[in-house]
């Protein structure tokens, strides 16, 4: 179990037979850095203006404005910073006030950085305030910076991530047209790995991988048909048939929204799928794998990634595969449940 807002003597009084730990979250780290607030602030001052009072190059005070980005409207509440594909949200720099010592009019500049697979890629607004519509899954960062009549600048962030629930189209489905217009050749990770002389050996039939990560796009036409499915379950009736704890968790589940879809919001979950377990191109090619999300855009925590390797060990998986790693020692849940996994002869 989470349990937020509690503190641990508080919980162990209550249920003085449970072990009790600390979480911990961690964020992703990507190979291609978010610039810096100051970088992104260059950006809005070179950018020609496209409309309303560009900025210029900032000067620096101690004496600055106080920025603050308000949420005026969005089509559902936002207060976590997340929300669903297809929805649109306003932000506002209204709350922002000058130094008192200062008193000025403000121009507003914002830079809003779509994650990648996104059409919009970088957009830079000129306005006192912004209504935006994402148009992929994933983290979007927006930087407001205020100026005041002495140049001087300020800025404040905001960051929203973008997800979604697909439901599984079922992996009986017809895919073949769509896989005629790839060449295999073309995937150079199977000749560097002699995938082809290996697959004689072994094609991965009769094995459960389960897929700990940001989810799977469990629909994509490489991958649908080697997702395992839950016969223990009855899809969309809202019910834990199987008594696991988890309702409606058909292709697996995903840890970090608790629902029964774990659908990937960032790409590098249907990735790895698609390396270990895809029919076209996988290395496993007759393997099914196991979809569970224990990341996001932003990352992750233990708890979420300890569920969800409790959960694949529990529901059949003998492989785990788990491609994220973090720095510090080792956390004392994930060291037992890593025991747990071994004792049950899952390879991780």
């Amino acid at each position: 179990y989470e349990i937020f807002n509690l503190d641990a003597s508080t919980l162990r009084s209550e249920w003085p037979e449970a072990q009790v730990v600390r979480n911990r979250f961690f964020k992703t780290f990507e190979n291609k850095h978010l610039p810096s607030i100051e970088e992104r602030m260059m950006m809005l001052a070179e950018t020609v203006n496209t409309g309303g009072e560009k900025l210029e190059q900032c000067v620096e005070d101690l004496k600055s404005p106080t920025p603050e980005i308000e949420v005026t409207q969005s089509s559902e509440d936002i207060s976590d910073q997340i929300m669903d594909l297809g929805g649109d949200f306003s932000l506002s720099s209204g709350k922002s006030k000058a130094h008192p010592d200062h008193p000025s009019d403000l121009k507003v500049g914002w830079l809003v950085m779509a994650p990648q697979g996104s059409k919009k890629g970088r957009e830079i607004f000129f306005a006192q305030s912004i209504k935006y519509q994402p148009d992929a899954y994933g983290m979007y960062s927006i930087l407001m910076v205020v100026q005041d009549s002495r140049k001087v600048c300020a800025g404040a962030s905001f960051e929203l991530i973008v997800t979604g629930n697909k439901e599984f189209v079922g992996n009986d489905v017809n895919v073949d047209d769509i896989l005629k217009q790839f060449d295999r050749k073309t995937f150079a990770h199977l000749p560097e790995v002699h995938a082809d002389e290996a697959q004689v050996e072994a094609t991965g039939e009769g094995v459960l991988v389960a897929i700990i990560d940001t989810g799977v796009n469990y629909n994509h036409a490489a991958l649908v048909k080697n997702v395992w499915t839950n016969k223990k379950e009855i899809p969309g009736n809202k019910i834990d048939d199987d008594g696991n704890g988890q309702i409606d968790d058909i292709t697996g589940y995903d840890f970090v929204n608790d629902d029964g879809s774990p659908y990937d919001d960032q790409g590098h979950g249907s990735h790895v799928a698609g390396l270990t377990a895809s029919s076209f191109f996988g290395l496993a090619p007759k393997a099914k794998f196991m979809a569970i999300k224990g990341l996001g855009p932003a990352g992750g925590d233990i708890a979420s990634i300890v569920g969800g390797i409790y959960y694949a060990v529990d529901n059949g998986a003998k492989v785990l595969n788990m491609s994220f790693g973090n720095y510090g020692p080792p956390h004392p849940a994930m060291v037992q449940v890593m025991d747990y996994a071994e004792a049950k002869d899952v390879v991780v």
